[in-house]
């Protein structure tokens, strides 16, 4: 590609990438879903081709046919998704929530109780202890009630949420806040051992987090002195920087200590291959897994017809009665790429979308834009930030592409919210 064509390139995906940016801030309230979609996207879709435009051929693997449909899908997914978005999506006025004391410690109680059972339930069925010598792989298989174990957890992960309001709220008590503290600890440490992976620990500080930060919202029933108080807008440029910054460094470490260990403890790759790198493989990198895709399709005539799709019909159906022999995306992929049968990859949410349904892969994404901004015009203020609290790992998942799985725990922490919302019952002001 020429100079010119770079250039034009660059300023179009940075053009694209500020729009989104603005778009999402005006509507980041901690209730806005569409923020993580969108901040999930920038980071596994943009970034890649962004640092491929400043260094070409350096970044992006495949054939120009490929890497100009990719282009092509990848920004005109997600303005359409956008642009559906706004479509349905009303913003909700601010209010303040009154809370009755009683009634929130109460739900705290039962909530956090429903948590301790599925946690303990996990824990003696992947088999206590023992699992800390077990392999990822190894969990994996391991059979019985890990799953619906697994359900109950993020049926009752609200929990986290309504904790953070509490740590907030609760007058300076050292040995309370360190007994909660401690609970937190001992719970992401199980789930840890049972599941070996990122996402509960970080659904669950999410939560955490978010649930301090609304807690200015929150008013109970025997502080009513604050109820005067002119509703205050909760900054979100801070908190949102601090993590992005965070993140970003976080994953760039992880990399950086996997080169260092490979080089026997030096660090042999310069600071400008390490950064090309970072962004042409892991978490960064899932545009080159869309145009490994693009370009297998085109050489393979390989379509799904609709089977991520469909297959999550089929998902609450145990396997005594039906037994699900279709595979998951993730697993087709991993091994279409590495010929490994334990191996999972998951494609992208529009490498999925492209597998299934080629070309009409865009409308798809109209259909993610409606039913976002259906979720976001909830009145339901409460529930609309607990969800949202425990959204974000989920909402980063599928879009990274796993689709069947990442929908079935969206769907249990959205009635496990009803739930919440029912038990504490706040009143809006």
């Amino acid at each position: 590609m020429s100079f010119i064509g770079q250039g034009f390139g660059l300023l179009v995906y940075l053009s694209s990438f500020v729009f989104l940016l603005v778009q999402s801030f005006n509507v980041f309230n901690f209730r806005s879903n569409y923020v993580w979609f969108v901040f999930s996207y920038l980071v596994l879709f943009y970034i890649s081709p962004i640092f491929e435009f400043v260094f070409p051929g350096e970044v992006l693997v495949g054939s120009q046919s490929s890497i100009a449909l990719y282009h092509f899908l990848n920004i005109s997914s997600i303005h359409a998704l956008s642009i559906f978005y706004f479509l349905v999506f009303r913003p909700t006025p601010e209010s303040k929530l009154l809370i009755n004391d009683a009634k929130f410690d109460r739900t705290l109680y039962i909530i956090g109780g429903g948590l301790l059972l599925g946690t303990l339930w996990m824990f003696l069925t992947v088999g206590g202890f023992s699992a800390i010598k077990s392999t990822r792989v190894d969990l994996k298989y391991v059979q019985g009630g890990k799953t619906y174990s697994l359900w109950m957890v993020y049926f009752f992960s609200s929990f986290f949420f309504l904790l953070g309001i509490k740590l907030a709220k609760i007058k300076r008590n050292p040995l309370y806040i360190f007994i909660l503290l401690l609970i937190f600890c001992v719970l992401e440490f199980v789930y840890f051992i049972a599941l070996r992976n990122r996402t509960m620990i970080l659904m669950h500080l999410t939560a955490l987090i978010i649930g301090v930060f609304v807690s200015k919202q929150i008013v109970f029933e025997n502080t009513k002195k604050y109820l005067n108080e002119k509703i205050k807008k909760i900054k979100i440029l801070p908190l949102v920087s601090v993590m992005s910054i965070l993140a970003g460094l976080g994953i760039f470490i992880r990399f950086a200590r996997g080169v260092y260990l490979e080089g026997d403890g030096e660090l042999g790759i310069s600071w400008k291959d390490m950064l090309i790198t970072s962004v042409k493989s892991g978490d960064f990198g899932y545009a080159n897994m869309v145009v490994n895709i693009i370009d297998h399709v085109y050489y393979t005539d390989l379509s799904l017809n609709g089977q991520s799709y469909y297959r999550l019909l089929l998902a609450f159906i145990p396997e005594s009665i039906y037994d699900k022999k279709i595979p998951t995306t993730d697993s087709l992929i991993g091994q279409m790429l590495t010929g490994l049968d334990v191996m999972t990859i998951p494609p992208g949410v529009f490498g999925d979308a492209y597998l299934n349904f080629g070309l009409l892969s865009f409308f798809v994404f109209i259909v993610y834009g409606l039913l976002l901004g259906a979720i976001d015009r909830s009145k339901n203020i409460l529930k609309a930030y607990i969800f949202f609290s425990l959204s974000f790992t989920l909402i980063y998942h599928f879009v990274r592409g796993s689709f069947v799985n990442v929908i079935i725990s969206l769907i249990i922490i959205y009635l496990g919210v009803i739930l919440a919302n029912r038990l504490v019952r706040p009143k809006y002001i």
